[in-house]
């Protein structure tokens, strides 16, 4: 929580130093949502986010390195970088298909884990409680990997809702294992819920602060 604090002030003393950088490389945009002309409307400096996404990758670097973890790092440095280069050159949409799906490879190939789903209630009666789905897992991880991260790329633009819906889903995140690591089912599932919450608080904590700006 501490690193994550501090994570978080870190990101609100630079982007307002940092974000005139970006203007000035002609990496900006204009906000369309102030009354007036276009001409008039105030300049907005894109690609902060590249900010806040060091400054949280630094604060995850207190992570146990283990390979799976190391991974699971890996593959959202490969995913912040397709953001900052997606707010340079403008990427068309198919690549933003297909890179996503390159970026889950490291997480994909290192994952150890259970490779079944919890069904629904309705569905247990014919299914069974849980769905055994082998190589199709891994399948469903890497169409999940493309889905949320164009699910959430897609509002880019508007105001605080590309970062505030990413600050809603990390706070559900972090009550859910806030809640799992209370129950303390298995000390499997208390490590594997305290990792998701080592990665989330940095992710929130600094999320909060880019809303600040660009809200």
């Amino acid at each position: 929580m501490v690193v994550s604090i501090l994570a978080m002030i870190a990101c609100i003393i630079l982007i307002p130093r940092l974000k005139h950088y970006t203007e000035k490389a002609d990496i900006f945009g204009i906000d369309l949502n102030k009354p007036g002309e276009k001409s008039s409307k105030p300049r907005i400096p894109e690609a902060a986010g590249i900010i806040t996404s060091i400054v949280f990758l630094i604060a995850c670097t207190q992570i146990e390195a283990k390979l799976e973890y190391s991974s699971g790092l890996l593959a959202i440095t490969f995913m912040i970088l397709l953001g900052f280069v997606d707010d340079t050159v403008d990427l068309r949409w198919k690549y933003k298909l297909i890179l996503p799906l390159v970026a889950s490879v490291p997480l994909i190939t290192s994952y150890q884990g259970v490779t079944h789903i919890v069904l629904p209630i309705p569905f247990r009666p014919i299914f069974g409680k849980t769905l055994e789905l082998g190589i199709l897992y891994k399948v469903y991880m890497s169409m999940i990997a493309i889905f949320c991260s164009n699910s959430i790329n897609i509002h880019a633009g508007i105001n605080g809702l590309e970062v505030g819906q990413s600050i809603v889903i990390a706070s559900a995140i972090m009550i859910h294992n806030i809640l799992e690591i209370n129950l303390g089912l298995s000390e499997h599932i208390v490590q594997n819920h305290v990792f998701s919450l080592t990665i989330i608080l940095p992710f929130l904590f600094t999320s909060l602060a880019l809303f600040k700006f660009n809200k």
